[in-house]
């Protein structure tokens, strides 16, 4: 084992040392010539020598020897190389750790993103279908609401064909065992227009809402053109008279009305007609062949109403 010429101890791993590259070739301590371990690690460098000061007058270009106990396997400097790599390396690890975890959390959530985006799909798709059959349902809705109007339409107007050769007669109070037929008769001599058995297909008392008015006699006639007359005589009969409240008409009634048999819906249809023409200064209102007409005035034209719409449009 080299031994330091100037401690004379042995130069190991633990103490370092270099050897002269002079004349005298002796192994000096690093620490006992004043060198640092930064020092003998630039002295390791290829082109670099160290000498002792004895021998700086004769300088021979070799290179410095840095001498260690072929025994040790500790040598400070690689030692701390390798320290620090190692906690270089230990804090990479580190970092990747994080980093793994990250990783997976970020995984994590990606996942549960995509999940919800495929939960979300599919809620949209179902409330996509839905839409589409809830749209379905409303157009065959609508289209069934349009047909049911137009059936009930059709039924009112087959309805009140039934009751073409109709007349209601109001404001007859009831009598027990009354002839109904006999009282026909009667408002017929009244109005100048006599009625036989054979004019009449039947006739009856209808039901009514209103429990202070008596029922109003409903009377079919064989023919439609004796109905128009039996109208337009009650017509002519009550102008003659001058009355605007019915007709008078001895053992019979102090107030009698003969109508058109209309429906229920064209004498609803009949009683807003008359409010709104009232309302806006309407003449004249009144029915043929159970069709509702009004005239502002005689020169005004005529107008036909069918139905709510057609009283919305009256000016």
């Amino acid at each position: 084992m080299p031994i330091c010429v100037l401690c004379t101890q042995g130069v190991t791993g633990k103490s370092p040392g270099l050897k002269c590259c002079g004349g005298c070739q002796k192994f000096y301590h690093a620490k006992c010539v004043g060198l640092t371990k930064s020092d003998v690690s630039r002295f390791q460098t290829p082109g670099l020598s160290w000498t002792c000061t004895n021998c700086r007058g004769t300088v021979d270009k070799r290179r410095s020897v840095i001498v260690a106990d072929e025994d040790s396997d500790d040598f400070p400097l690689e030692e701390t190389s390798s320290s620090q790599t190692l906690k270089v390396l230990h804090s990479i690890q580190k970092d990747m750790a994080s980093m793994n975890i990250k990783y997976g959390d970020l995984l994590q959530s990606v996942n549960f993103c995509s999940d919800s985006i495929t939960t979300f799909e599919n809620t949209i798709s179902t409330l996509t279908n839905k839409i589409k059959e809830i749209e379905k349902l409303t157009k065959e809705n609508l289209n069934l609401r349009d047909e049911v109007k137009f059936l009930n339409s059709r039924v009112d107007t087959l309805e009140q064909q039934l009751r073409a050769n109709d007349v209601e007669i109001c404001g007859v109070p009831f009598k027990d065992n009354e002839n109904v037929l006999k009282i026909v008769s009667e408002i017929g001599s009244a109005i100048d227009l006599p009625i036989t058995e054979g004019d009449v297909d039947s006739f009856y008392r209808s039901s009514t809402f209103r429990t202070d008015l008596p029922k109003p006699i409903i009377v079919k006639f064989f023919k439609k053109i004796k109905k128009g007359a039996f109208l337009a005589a009650a017509k002519a009969k009550r102008r003659q008279n001058g009355s605007f409240r019915g007709l008078k008409i001895a053992n019979i009634s102090d107030q009698l009305y003969v109508n058109e048999h209309l429906t229920p819906k064209n004498k609803k249809l009949l009683r807003d007609t008359k409010l709104a023409a009232k309302s806006k200064q309407y003449k004249y209102i009144w029915t043929r062949n159970c069709v509702i007409f009004v005239r502002k005035d005689d020169r005004s034209r005529i107008i036909k109403i069918s139905c709510d719409g057609d009283i919305e449009k009256l000016d």
